[in-house]
């Protein structure tokens, strides 16, 4: 039975692709920005009327790929109400929405600051916490505390598992995707052959895989079904 099913499917095969959002794609037009480090990512700390040199190289984010070694398949909930259907008796529930929980990717620290670096400066241009963006001075055009528009931070995160021969059967999308918490780093003198990990949450809108179906109602009365 099982080999007519291809086999049981492995946790350890996987990967985790992040499409770059707007606030992370390089910007070569505008003028360079002082305090570019050896990894393309430069300080974000630019006068008014700038264009602000943003961080992501393609070098990094193929690096990503391979920096990511534990994470989760998102799950769903339906939220329910309970009606009566006479307006009494006994009571039943039906689903009125879905609910997604947040999920947390987890990546290596690299000694080159890929990965932190990159989603230090991704939240920062969600709400900008540098205090060194006061009065005239803008972090990727956000003053200090200001929050910035959805379309400039949120993406697509794809998450594929592949089969033994390489293959992916699961291919699941997280829709309008953004981190919402980097995790504390665990350091300790004892751990001389542990490797350093830091913790992403994400929330997104929605999710879709390839095991989600097409929708097939054509007809709109049938949307109006009743209970």
């Amino acid at each position: 039975k099982l080999n007519n099913m291809g086999g049981l499917a492995s946790t350890s095969k996987f990967l985790v692709n992040i499409t770059p959002p707007p606030c992370v794609v390089p910007d070569v037009s505008g003028p360079k920005v002082e305090g570019t480090t050896q990894n393309g990512v430069a300080d974000e700390i630019t006068a008014t009327g700038n264009t602000p040199q943003k961080f992501f190289t393609a070098t990094s984010g193929y690096d990503l790929l391979f920096l990511c070694p534990k994470t989760t398949l998102p799950g769903m909930s339906l939220a329910t109400s309970q009606i009566f259907h006479l307006g009494y008796g006994i009571p039943e529930r039906r689903p009125i929405r879905p609910n997604f929980n947040t999920i947390t990717l987890n990546f290596f620290i690299d000694v080159s600051g890929i990965s932190l670096g990159f989603f230090t400066r991704w939240m920062s241009n969600i709400v900008n916490f540098n205090n060194d963006a006061v009065g005239d001075r803008t972090s990727s055009g956000a003053f200090y505390n200001e929050v910035h528009y959805k379309s400039n931070y949120a993406t697509k995160v794809s998450i594929y598992v592949f089969d033994v021969a390489g293959n992916s059967f699961i291919e699941c999308d997280l829709i309008d995707a953004y981190p919402v918490s980097i995790g504390e780093v665990d350091l300790n003198w004892s751990n001389m052959n542990d490797i350093a990990m830091v913790p992403i949450t994400f929330t997104y809108r929605t999710w879709k895989s390839n095991f989600t179906p097409a929708t097939e109602i054509s007809n709109g009365s049938l949307r109006n079904m009743t209970l």
